[in-house]
């Protein structure tokens, strides 16, 4: 009877152990899994910044500013839009790049609203190298994030 009931206790013992064992790796596997989900999105995010800075520092933005008149204001639209995007997904972006992508809206809103027929070429110009000193910010800030782009649970507690 005593053989009986240790196999029955070893059996039991081992079945809780399993699982245990089997609760906390699905545990483990579930939150390996969502971090996995955050980065991708995040990824995904910035993905979308750094394209609007390769847009805004090729030689189109500049060429776009110099052909400025009274009826060239959508030609800042396809920048317009890569903010737009870029905006979009702030939700899984970092606070710095949140806070340097609104400036940078704000910027090119601002520019937008001038009348064009008034603009000189200088100040143009000048906005073209307002709008690169951002882009060269926004470029430092995405360098510094994504090598803490696996930090999930720091951003997590951050946002």
């Amino acid at each position: 009877m005593g053989t009986w009931l240790i196999s029955v206790l070893s059996i039991v013992g081992g079945a809780l152990l399993t699982l245990i064992t089997t609760l906390i790796v699905n545990r483990v596997s579930y939150k390996h899994e969502y971090y996995k989900m955050i980065i991708e999105k995040r990824i995904h995010a910035y993905n979308n910044v750094e394209h609007l800075a390769t847009s805004i520092k090729s030689n189109s933005f500049k060429h776009i500013l110099d052909s400025v008149d009274g009826n060239s204001i959508s030609l800042l639209q396809p920048i317009m839009d890569d903010i737009k995007l870029a905006k979009s997904e702030t939700l899984w972006l970092s606070k710095e790049m949140k806070k340097a992508l609104n400036d940078l809206d704000e910027t090119v809103l601002l520019f937008d609203l001038e009348n064009f027929n008034n603009v000189e070429f200088k100040r143009g110009t000048q906005f073209h190298t307002t709008i690169i000193e951002k882009t060269k910010v926004i470029e430092q800030i995405l360098k510094n994030d994504m090598k803490s782009l696996h930090e999930v649970s720091s951003f997590l507690n951050n946002n």
